[in-house]
């Protein structure tokens, strides 16, 4: 009973297994020894995690109970083992980190040469695009360009065929009246026949003129200027060429034209017979009672502006556009109701931009037309040239 109190008491709460034996003391001389073996207690005791001795006296004699742990452990062992562990765990730690490292660097270059090639796809793409959008506008422009050239075409021929029209009727009465003439038929009606063969030669002679005209302004844009042009002159001398023709129509010619008007540099035969066209369409298109007023002014700017306008049947914008084109008219049928070739307008165009100016038409259906050519401050001569 006195030996488990004691065990218990030394033993406690530990759970380790334990070995346990008595020494027996021996005088104080000699050290406790091992009833077991002939060693000492010290000895037996070692270097055990758990050693523990207790004196006991039984039967009168001293003892000491002596308790060591099962497991014993050597320096070496104690201190090396921590030690390799540790290092261990530090060479792991070392090549987890390093690892980690490689993975974070190779993550970066993975990202970074991502980062690249998106650019450089984004690059490419943005190239591809553009070559698109070149090649869709090549393509719109070619589109464009070639029904240009088409209705150029048609109209080329609508105005071959419509020229040898106009060329054939002023040629079949020249032949007709002249063989008249010549096999001396109906003398009493020469004058009549010589004014028709007039008239037909004069018809003939203004369209080789005007397409001569418009050949050489195409061919010699640069043309220097030839003199001065006064518009008041111009108007004068197209009014008294049309007047006969608005009375015919039952039609009146208006002009206002200031007495102050500058000269401007330019080729007064075409100025003239660009009015004459813009005078000679405003009759043609306008009804009997109406009015064909010609104006010329300058604005506060300095510009000199003509303009030509009729009360008449007027034209839609895509007529408009039409005209303006070469070898185009505003209606290209033979059966038409008004005669002409359709140059007069492309005539005033190439005018205006051998002159350097500006060439504008405004217009409604029913509501007349407005024709005007502005001329720059420019070409404006200082003063008016006496003769």
């Amino acid at each position: 009973m006195q030996l488990q109190s004691i065990l218990d008491e030394a033993l406690g709460s530990v759970t380790v297994p334990v070995q346990a034996t008595l020494a027996s003391v021996q005088p104080a001389s000699t050290a406790p020894l091992v009833l077991s073996s002939n060693i000492t207690a010290k000895v037996w005791l070692g270097d055990a995690q758990l050693n523990h001795s207790t004196p006991v006296d039984i039967a009168g004699r001293h003892f000491e109970l002596l308790l060591r742990s099962t497991s014993h452990q050597d320096p070496a062992t104690v201190f090396y083992v921590p030690a390799g562990a540790g290092l261990l765990v530090l060479a792991l730690t070392a090549v987890l980190a390093q690892n980690m490292f490689a993975t974070l660097l190779h993550k970066q270059l993975v990202e970074r040469a991502v980062v690249a090639r998106t650019a450089q796809l984004r690059g490419a793409n943005e190239t591809l695009r553009d070559e698109i959008e070149h090649r869709r506008q090549a393509e719109k422009e070619l589109r464009v360009a070639r029904d240009g050239a088409e209705r150029a075409s048609r109209a080329k021929s609508s105005f071959l065929s419509i020229m040898s029209h106009e060329l054939r009727t002023p040629l079949n009465a020249i032949i007709g009246f002249s063989s008249l003439l010549g096999n001396g038929c109906a003398i009493q009606r020469h004058e009549e026949y010589a004014h028709e063969i007039l008239g037909s030669g004069e018809r003939l002679l203004a369209i080789i003129n005007d397409i001569l005209d418009l050949t050489e302004m195409m061919s010699k844009p640069d043309q220097p200027d030839e003199g001065l042009v006064y518009l008041g002159d111009c108007i004068a001398a197209v009014i008294a060429e049309k007047q006969a023709a608005a009375r015919a129509g039952g039609m009146t010619l208006e002009t206002v034209v200031p007495g102050n008007l500058p000269a401007f540099h330019g080729n007064n035969k075409r100025v003239s017979r660009a009015l004459s066209h813009l005078v000679a369409n405003a009759i043609k298109f306008t009804p009997e009672g109406g009015a064909v007023a010609i104006t010329a002014r300058q604005d506060p700017d300095q510009t000199l502006i003509l303009e030509v306008m009729d009360n008449g049947a007027g034209m839609t914008p895509e007529a408009q556009q039409r005209i303006r084109e070469a070898f185009s008219q505003s209606d290209s049928r033979l059966g038409r109701r008004h005669e002409g070739l359709g140059l007069g307008l492309t005539y005033v165009g190439r005018v205006a931009e051998f002159h350097r100016a500006k060439f504008d038409l405004f217009s409604e259906p029913g509501k007349g037309t407005r024709a005007r050519l502005t001329f720059e401050q420019s070409r404006l001569s200082l003063a008016r040239e006496v003769a």
